[in-house]
């Protein structure tokens, strides 16, 4: 009965071992984490080869200009396409005329070449009323202060040393005396009588554009007729490629060179 005991013993001894869970030595493994792919960077463009696309750029609009009525009207009654000869083009200016006040008249050229300057003595003035003054003490310290209270400066030619100083003041608003334009004299009393009948032009800068007043409205035709005349033979019509005249609140008026 010994043996047997021992046996049975035994026996449950191993079917109670097949039944615990099998371990081995030493510490359990920790679970791999689960590989996951690398982001890479994004390439710089340099290295793609590519361009981004250019943002168009922000540009505000111009507004549109909105002409009144009566412009518009008046626009209706001149031919854009025909050059008038300048007979028909003052009398046109003149019963286009309009606005309650005395229109200025207005001659625009343009020219083949830049830097054109001159002076012109319109046979009957442009109804404008020029300040010209005489250089003096008085004048002096007026340009030291940079108050230009005058159109012209009529200076002796002793005189210019002293001015020269102020050129810097001067010369870009077309004040400075010059012996072209009969500023510089002697005699600038009567220099002065002389150059209030003369009107001065010049280009723009940047521009073979001519702007100056012919008259007035209030002149006529027959006055506007001579003006304009004297005007363009001064800049001489060859040398201009096209010219117009209207009113200031008028529309323009091509004129046919002769």
């Amino acid at each position: 009965m010994g043996k047997k005991r021992i046996k049975l013993v035994d026996a449950l001894a191993e079917e109670q071992a097949a039944d615990k869970p099998h371990r081995k030595a030493g510490k359990p493994k920790k679970m791999a984490k689960p590989e996951t792919e690398a982001v890479s960077p994004p390439r710089a463009e340099a290295e793609i080869g590519e361009t981004a696309p250019e943002t168009p750029l922000k540009t505000k609009a111009k507004p549109v200009r909105v002409r009144s009525q009566r412009y518009q009207s008046l626009r209706g009654q001149v031919n854009p396409e025909k050059a008038y000869p300048i007979e028909e083009a003052a009398a046109l200016v003149c019963s286009l005329a309009n606005a309650g006040f005395d229109e200025t008249v207005e001659l625009h050229a343009v020219t083949k070449k830049e830097s054109v300057a001159g002076a012109v003595k319109l046979p009957h003035g442009t109804g404008k009323s020029q300040k010209i003054v005489v250089f003096d003490p008085q004048v002096e310290a007026q340009i030291k202060a940079q108050k230009f209270a005058f159109d012209l400066l009529v200076a002796k030619p002793s005189d210019m040393a002293t001015i020269a100083r102020y050129a810097r003041f001067l010369g870009p608003k077309g004040l400075m005396p010059n012996p072209k334009n009969g500023t510089i004299s002697d005699h600038p009393e009567a220099a002065v009588g002389c150059l209030k009948q003369e009107v001065h032009y010049k280009t723009e800068k940047k521009a073979p554009l001519i702007h100056a007043v012919v008259g007035k409205v209030s002149f006529g035709q027959e006055k506007l007729r001579e003006n304009v005349r004297a005007f363009l033979a001064a800049l001489d019509p060859k040398q201009l490629v096209k010219a117009s005249i209207c009113s200031s609140m008028g529309p323009g008026i091509k004129l046919k060179l002769e």
